[in-house]
């Protein structure tokens, strides 16, 4: 069995550490993005939402406009699958 070097564990988690920050800082800018389109809406309300249970979406909303927030998800869904596959096969390398 062939065990990876410290620079190659160390190249790996930096990956790792810059996926994290990535991700939050994505977090944070959605966060931002929503809370600044309550404040900007009148009454009207629209809101969707995907919850990733192993491969299977659950896709979830309510409002006027949610056919477009239900098709965001759904390309968002399938661009997640898509970089866990492409994440597992480096892995596997």
């Amino acid at each position: 069995m062939d065990y990876p070097s410290d620079s190659e564990e160390q190249g790996r988690n930096r990956k790792l550490k810059l996926l994290l920050a990535i991700g939050f800082i994505i977090m944070l800018f959605g966060i931002s993005i929503l809370i600044g389109a309550t404040m900007l809406s009148g009454d009207s309300v629209n809101f969707g939402g995907v919850v990733i249970i192993g491969l299977f979406p659950i896709i979830v909303g309510a409002g006027t406009d949610i056919s477009w927030i239900i098709f965001l998800a759904i390309i968002i869904s399938v661009l997640n699958f898509i970089l866990f596959m492409i994440m597992r096969k480096e892995k596997k390398d």
